[in-house]
């Protein structure tokens, strides 16, 4: 699970005064990047390993919603073309839960039109 180190009143939502430490520019290339190395993988290997797969998309789900606007140029063009994927392979996934997709995607959704 992931969570964040920030706690008290500046808890979640109340991160915007942490976007800039290093840690967090760190998370954002790397979810960045792994949202490069997913797009690329055959579905079958993420069922495989849904665990370890679903672990992980929760860890960039918390850099995604907390410093959204990270992701300019290619890395924004990149968050856009995951969200869709990552909802196209949970369905193909899934194919039994309909709805399964929006639980993760929905979050990832929200951000995504607000930042230019």
């Amino acid at each position: 699970m992931c969570l964040l180190s920030v706690s008290g009143s500046e808890s979640h939502w109340g991160v915007s005064q942490y976007l800039e430490f290093p840690w967090l520019l760190e998370a954002k290339a790397e979810t960045a990047r792994l949202m490069r190395v997913f797009m690329d993988m055959d579905p079958r290997e993420i069922l495989e390993n849904a665990d370890e797969f679903f672990n992980v998309l929760e860890c960039m789900y918390v850099v995604v919603t907390d410093g959204p606007c990270y992701f300019k140029g290619e890395d924004l063009e990149t968050w856009r073309k995951f969200h869709t994927w990552v909802r196209t392979t949970l369905k193909d996934m899934y194919p039994d839960d309909p709805d399964f997709d929006e639980d993760w995607v929905e979050g990832f959704e929200v951000y995504v039109e607000v930042c230019q």
